[in-house]
């Protein structure tokens, strides 16, 4: 799994947009959705404010490796191991539905 893969991942499990990492980067969200992409590779810096913003580890977002304390529970960590062996058209379908899915909870919670 790339940075760009691990930063989509943990930005969508905080529930927030490109737009509201960019902001925290001080980046707009275009430039996120490049670096989650893999276009460009981010440099050192930038990727300590992509750890910083997400409330994450550098470590895990560069090397996908867990700090202390910022570990991942239950079936999780396993799944995103085998995620990382689909072919890239396949994880591209489970992102999709994993956005999919967060925006739908988004929304009930802004309904009500």
């Amino acid at each position: 799994m790339t940075f760009g893969e691990r930063v989509a991942i943990v930005r969508k499990l905080k529930k927030m947009t490109q737009a509201e990492l960019g902001i925290l980067v001080g980046y707009s969200g275009d430039i996120v959705s490049k670096y989650e992409r893999g276009v460009p590779t981010p440099s050192i810096d930038i990727a300590a404010k992509f750890a910083k913003a997400l409330n994450t580890s550098l470590d895990y977002l560069v090397n996908g490796i867990a700090s202390p304390g910022n570990e991942l529970t239950g079936e999780l960590p396993a799944q995103l191991q085998q995620f990382n062996q689909l072919h890239p058209d396949d994880q591209a379908h489970l992102l999709a539905v994993m956005e999919a899915f967060l925006i739908k909870a988004k929304l009930q919670s802004l309904l009500g």
